[in-house]
């Protein structure tokens, strides 16, 4: 009956031989490490390549410890999915900071069912006030991505020059951009009428919100005056 020790990360900058830490220090003599670097806890847990590699090398009887639910999953259901996994294999799933419950057990279950729920749940506020904090910069003008500067009507000189055979860099001395610059409006902007329309639309959505950035900024300084008098 071998331990098995499951980590992930989901980032390559963060640490992950502090979970494997973690474990030592809780007095588990592991017999086998998996992991998944850079891999989020959304993606089901059987997509990944490290934990896949771990339920091909369990047993029955053996038990596989990870630092916390999150690392399994942060989705309900898949947490869920894999105790059924392990419980039908006889494998015992432990949780460091679930203080040595088998979660394949029944009252392990229902542990999992509410921590799992509230993971879920956390996410799920971190979505909606990033939604939030998005809607209110668009609310103040704030540009997101790369600002398009070439008006729409250049750009369609530009395709129809391209369409004429015209080289690149004349076209970029005509329209004062340089050569990188037009490769990447033809790659992005100029496959089709349709992308040139695209571009208008992206194009104008942005003007208003430089437009509306710069009113917000000139408020904002001249309510900054007022209180400096």
């Amino acid at each position: 009956m071998a331990i098995f020790h499951y980590a992930r990360i989901s980032t390559d900058s963060q640490d992950i031989s502090n979970q494997a830490l973690q474990v030592e220090q809780a007095g588990f003599k592991v017999d086998a490490y998996y992991e998944d670097v850079g891999v989020s806890g959304t993606l089901p847990a059987m997509q990944r390549k490290g934990f896949k590699q771990m339920m091909s090398a369990l047993k029955e009887g053996d038990t596989v410890i990870t630092v916390e639910v999150s690392r399994i999953g942060r989705s309900t259901s898949d947490v869920l999915d894999i105790v059924a996994k392990l419980t039908k294999i006889n494998v015992k799933l432990r949780i460091l900071n679930f203080s040595g419950i088998d979660l394949c057990s029944p009252m392990g279950e229902l542990v999992l069912t509410v921590m799992a729920a509230c993971a879920t749940f956390e996410r799920s506020l971190l979505v909606e006030r990033t939604h939030a904090g998005l809607e209110r910069a668009k609310s103040e003008g704030k540009v997101f991505g790369a600002v398009l500067k070439l008006p729409p009507e250049s750009l369609q000189q530009a395709y129809k020059w391209i369409g004429e055979k015209v080289k690149h860099e004349d076209i970029a001395h005509r329209l004062n951009i340089g050569v990188a610059t037009l490769y990447n409006l033809k790659k992005n902007w100029m496959k089709s009428e349709e992308s040139l329309c695209e571009y208008k639309k992206h194009y104008e959505k942005q003007q208003i919100q430089i437009a509306i950035s710069r009113r917000a900024k000139k408020k904002k300084s001249r309510r900054y005056e007022a209180q400096q008098m």
